[in-house]
């Protein structure tokens, strides 16, 4: 189970990232810095409790985004 994004051990053109049932309860303002090709992201089942304005500033390319089933 992943506690974080795991974005340096990700291919920089990743295009969609699934990381549904994981442990992430936060998500940092450079997550996703090194995955600007992101155009789905899942993290359902995490532990998510808020989202900040600047968590997913590094994904221009995004189109689909579920944070379903977190206590946000």
């Amino acid at each position: 189970n992943f506690y974080a994004v795991p974005s340096e051990q990700l291919p920089s053109d990743t295009t969609e990232l699934l990381l549904d049932h994981n442990n992430i309860q936060e998500l940092s303002s450079s997550a996703f810095a090194n995955l600007t090709s992101i155009v789905r992201l899942s993290l359902r089942f995490n532990s998510l409790s808020h989202l900040s304005k600047d968590s997913l500033i590094d994904l221009p390319n995004l189109e689909n985004l579920d944070v379903s089933h977190n206590p946000i």
